[in-house]
């Protein structure tokens, strides 16, 4: 049993560290997993500048104290220092700490179960992490949680291992994982500290008779050195801090993470939360929880030491999640520490079903058929049989928000915003400021946000440009987000400067002549093969220029005011026959027009074509299946067109969860798709023109509709009627 038992340990390991590694050499995203992006560089500066202090931005000069993070221990920045110093700045070093640590993970929860209750309850443990969905989800991010669940599990395993062996060794492996706890997270602090609690309990107050023999030498041995992790984390810190003059700081964040804590739980526990909650531990992992926990104290009541461990656990994450609500209401990965719960949970309930009586009088007649090993199996199956059922069920979800998380940077529902693809932005920020010298400083305008993973992807301090003209004494370069300019702005913007145009992406250079902008090659695939794997499975695959897009840059000149001669080529693709269509009607060759228009509609659903007042008619709706789902929508002006700074919105609501879901499904009503890059504001009469984005697909049927937005109150409305339009359904 123990053979099959490490047999399905290392099944399962590889299965998480595949799940961890997913997407690891891709560029990062927004939302959450964009954010570690802060914590490498933190580590970076670690390592660049030889102190012990977390800065998180790019700097050329030595940091000051005054930019110093102290909200965290800095543990999870020393992992990112020695990732760096291993593979250098990239994508690879982000992720690298969150998926070595999560890969070795599995094992420590085997270790800690089987410690506490065999082989066979270790293994259903293991399982259970693997299959969590907050588990799954957040494996590849490295965060305080992936780092602290890490480090305390190293400690609760060796613990137990010195209680029923008092051996040195375990000592300094649980002395180990303290320190690394603590200085992962002050979570840390509360474990490590609530295993102290009861340890100081069991040897010093309560008869000796209840609990067992005890090594005094070695219990005090490492009593000491794990409360020493605690004490002096805490005082390296506070004195850290102090001399950097950052103490209220450090306050002033405990406040922000409390907020909330005078409100009732009814207050708490809003329709939001309970969502959330659900989609990270769904109803079977709350269930066991609520089995387990009363079932551990009753064992530790009793005298089983050991039950004291993941009670220690428990009390862990109830004090993340409940005492730090401030965090909870804004990061959905906030009780991460229930998933170690809920894994130890299915241990010991695995080890109570293993330990119910069974009749063996059919086990003797059925040996004499099969032999004992088959019925060995059998009577051991069958009481672990409810577990593949919630396995079934708690893995239906895990599978599915890991490819969620991965989607939407870890912000799942956002509440109903939109939520932008950013590998395309982080991709577009790496390639504009590669090659350019350090002392030539790069600039963000305001419609290109200034994200953590965005400057990791710049390598380099970069300034925020306010709106209007360039400053004289400002960037030479700066990068743009023509999405979210109006059409005036990139009339402007155009006239300062050269401007290298990479789809939605402006690079400005204003000490170069304007001469209208220059499109660059923009391509984008379906992920397929080992792609698929290492770079992006949610996402497209781009790659950008070197050679320049002709029909791009006449559509983009030609709506910004510039004489571009059109293209002498013929158009090869559907996208140059949209823009040669539009050539030819300027030209007048209406004839040559229709034809091109009829390229352009290929593969085009025109059962969804509609009407819209201000001379825009849809002319249909192309949906691309792969592991991204892309959507366009190609659209045709008149020749009474009269232009607005208006944006098509397509939103989408879930009807229902898909089967055996035993999860929330999102109630929001979401914005999918980003602003056009190509303002309807400069749009020209008798043109056609095309909206694609990357739809962040949501779990369950969705429907998706769309309808015109105007900052002035009177958008383009259906001329059938109504203020929107049904686009389409996924299922």
């Amino acid at each position: 049993m123990e053979r099959v038992a490490t047999y399905v340990v290392a099944a399962t390991t590889a299965f998480f560290a595949l799940a961890a590694a997913w997407e690891l050499f891709g560029p990062l995203p927004g939302g959450h997993f964009g954010n570690a992006a802060g914590t490498a560089m933190g580590g970076e500066n670690m390592l660049k500048w030889r102190f012990f202090a977390a800065v998180l931005e790019e700097t050329v000069r030595r940091p000051t104290p005054a930019q110093y993070n102290v909200h965290h221990p800095y543990g999870m920045y020393l992992t990112q220092a020695l990732s760096h110093a291993l593979v250098g700045h990239g994508w690879v070093a982000v992720r690298l700490p969150g998926v070595v640590l999560s890969a070795l993970t599995p094992p420590l929860v085997y270790l800690t179960a089987r410690a506490l209750w065999g082989a066979l309850p270790g293994a259903v443990a293991t399982l259970a992490f693997a299959l969590t969905p907050i588990d799954l989800a957040f494996a590849s991010f490295s965060s305080l949680e992936v780092h602290t669940i890490f480090f305390g599990l190293i400690f609760s395993w060796a613990t137990l291992r010195l209680w029923s062996t008092w051996r040195t060794r375990y000592v300094w492996l649980a002395a180990l994982g303290a320190l690394g706890a603590c200085q992962s997270d002050w979570i840390g602090m509360v474990l490590v500290g609530a295993t102290l609690l009861f340890a100081f309990a069991r040897a010093y107050v309560l008869p000796e008779a209840w609990f067992g023999r005890i090594d005094h030498r070695q219990h005090a041995r490492w009593f000491a050195w794990a409360t020493a992790a605690v004490v002096g984390t805490l005082v390296l810190y506070l004195s850290v801090f102090a001399a950097a003059h950052q103490l209220a700081d450090l306050l002033d964040s405990y406040g922000v993470r409390t907020e909330g804590n005078d409100k009732g739980f009814a207050d708490v526990f809003g329709q939001r939360r309970i969502m959330w909650l659900l989609f990270m531990l769904p109803a079977p992992a709350l269930c066991a929880i609520a089995f387990g926990v009363p079932a551990w104290i009753a064992r530790a009541a009793t005298g089983l030491i050991g039950e004291a461990v993941p009670l220690a656990w428990f009390a862990a994450a109830c004090v993340q999640y409940f005492v730090f609500r401030g965090g909870a209401d804004v990061h959905i990965f906030w009780p991460h520490y229930f998933g170690p719960v809920f894994a130890l949970t299915c241990g010991a309930l695995a080890r109570v079903a293993l330990a119910l009586p069974v009749d063996m009088r059919w086990g003797e007649r059925a040996s004499k058929l099969l032999g004992r090993g088959p019925v060995r199996l059998l009577e051991v199956g069958l009481p672990l049989a409810p577990f593949a059922f919630v396995f079934v069920l708690v893995g239906r979800v895990g599978l599915v928000q890991l490819r969620q998380a991965h989607l939407t940077g870890g912000r799942f529902d956002d509440g109903g915003r939109y939520i932008g693809i950013e590998q395309d932005r982080n991709q577009f920020a790496e390639w504009a400021t590669s090659g350019t010298p350090l002392r030539v400083p790069i600039g963000f305008h305001p419609s290109f946000e200034r994200t953590l993973s965005a400057e990791y992807a710049a390598h380099r301090p970069v300034f925020e440009v306010p709106r209007g003209p360039p400053p004289e004494d400002g960037p030479r370069r700066i990068l743009v987000d023509a999405r979210q300019c109006s059409a005036g702005e990139l009339r402007a913007l155009a006239r300062s400067g050269a401007v290298d145009a990479v789809g939605p992406f402006w690079r400005l250079a204003i000490d170069r002549p304007a001469t209208g902008p220059r499109a660059l090659a923009y391509r984008e695939r379906e992920p397929s093969g080992v792609t698929r794997y290492a770079v992006t499975g949610t996402d497209l695959v781009r790659s950008i220029g070197p050679e320049e897009d002709p029909w791009a840059s006449w559509e983009w000149g030609h709506h910004l005011g510039f004489s571009e001669p059109p293209p002498a080529l013929p158009p090869r693709t559907a996208e140059e026959a949209r823009v040669a269509h539009n050539v030819a009607r300027l030209a007048g060759d209406h004839d040559a027009a229709e034809a091109l228009a009829a390229r352009a509609l290929v593969g085009f659903d025109t059962s969804m074509h509609a009407d819209f007042t201000k001379g825009v008619h849809l002319l249909g709706v192309r949906i691309e299946r792969g592991p991204a789902i892309v959507v366009s929508l190609l659209w045709r002006t008149d020749d009474d067109l009269v232009p607005d700074e208006e944006d098509f919105v397509v939103r989408s609501r879930v009807l229902a969860p898909p089967p055996l879901w035993a999860s929330a499904i999102d109630y929001f009503e979401k914005d999918v798709a980003p602003p056009m890059a190509l303002r309807p504001a400069l749009w020209r009469p008798g043109h056609l023109y095309a909206q694609r984005f990357v739809v962040m697909r949501r779990v369950g049927v969705e429907s998706f509709e769309g309808e015109w937005s105007s900052p002035d109150g009177d958008p383009r409305r259906p001329v059938a009627g109504g203020d929107r339009v049904s686009l389409f359904t996924l299922r």
